[in-house]
C-alpha cells in the first residue's frame, strides 16, 4: 500500500536493530518541569533541550514555555547526532534496510566520498507525492479509458547518482519500472552495483544506463530505455499480478 510519510523514522527502533546506527544516536530531553521563578537563571526548563542547545536558545525556549499554562513532564527520546561524520550514511543504510528491505552500502573509507548520501524520508515523501498526483490523474481518466489495459507506471530518474535511491524506492514501494541514468560513469557503475545487491523483484523493475552529457537529459534517458528494451533487457509493461511492492 501507500507508504506513510506522516512520521519521521523511529530512530530508537532502528538503532536497536542496527549496531552501526546505534553508535550515532543520542538522547534528547522533551518536555519541561514546572516553570522556575527565574527562567533566565534556569535554562533547564526549556521545552526541547539537547546536549548541543546553546544557553541563549535554552533561555528563549524557557520564556516561551513559561507562557503555557500546562507543562508536560520531561521525557527522553532517541535521535541521531547528525553532526558526526558517518551519521547520515548509517541512518540511510538502516532506514533502507529495515523499513524497506533494500540493500545500500555507503562508500568505504578508501573510496571517493563525493557522492550524496540519500535522505530517505525526503526521497520517499517526493515519491508519495508523485504517486498521489498520478492517482488523481488516473481517476480523472477512468470513464474515458475504462476499456484500456492497465499499464505499469514508468519513471525516469535523471542523475540517479550512486545511490539510485528514487528508482529503488519507487520499485519497492509502488512496483514502478524505472530507467535511472547518469552521465558520471563511476556513479552509474555504483548504482548498478547497488541494484545487484537487491532482491530480484526490485532488480527486474530498474535499469541503469550511462548517458552522454552532450545529449538533453530526457532525450538521453528515453533513448537508453528504448535501447535496453530492444536488447531484451526489459519486460512486457502490462500490469501483472505480482510486483515488488507485494514482495
Amino acid at each position: 500500500g501507500r507508504p506513510s510519510t506522516n512520521a519521521s523514522p523511529d530512530w530508537a527502533a532502528l538503532a536497536a536493530r542496527d549496531e552501526a546506527l546505534r553508535a550515532y544516536t543520542k538522547h534528547y530531553s522533551v518536555g519541561a518541569p514546572a516553570a522556575e521563578e527565574d527562567d533566565e537563571a534556569d535554562p533547564s526548563c526549556a521545552v526541547v533541550v539537547s546536549q548541543t542547545t546553546t544557553t541563549a536558545k535554552r533561555r528563549r525556549l524557557c520564556r516561551t514555555a513559561t507562557k503555557s499554562s500546562a507543562m508536560t513532564p520531561v521525557t527522553t527520546t532517541v535521535g541521531v547526532d547528525w553532526r558526526r561524520p558517518g551519521a547520515r550514511e548509517a541512518a540511510a543504510r538502516a532506514c533502507l534496510r529495515y523499513d524497506f528491505g533494500l540493500a545500500w552500502e555507503p562508500p568505504s573509507s578508501s573510496q571517493p566520498q563525493e557522492y550524496l548520501v540519500p535522505v530517505v524520508p525526503n526521497r520517499l515523501a517526493y515519491l508519495v507525492w508523485v504517486h498521489d498526483l498520478c492517482a488523481r490523474a488516473a481517476n480523472n481518466k477512468k470513464a474515458r479509458d475504462a476499456n484500456r489495459p492497465r499499464r505499469r507506471l514508468r519513471g525516469i530518474d535523471v542523475g540517479t547518482g550512486a545511490s539510485c535511491v528514487y528508482a529503488l524506492l519507487g520499485a519497492r514501494c509502488f512496483g514502478w519500472r524505472f530507467i535511472a541514468t547518469d552521465t558520471d560513469a563511476a556513479a552509474a557503475d555504483r548504482a548498478r552495483s547497488t541494484l545487484a545487491r537487491n532482491a530480484e523483484p526490485v532488480r527486474r523493475l530498474v535499469r541503469v544506463a550511462t548517458t552522454s552529457a552532450e545529449t538533453p537529459p530526457l532525450t538521453a534517458a528515453v533513448r537508453a530505455g528504448f535501447r535496453l528494451s530492444r536488447d531484451g533487457d526489459d519486460e512486457d509493461d502490462e500490469e501483472d499480478d505480482e510486483d515488488a511492492s507485494s514482495s
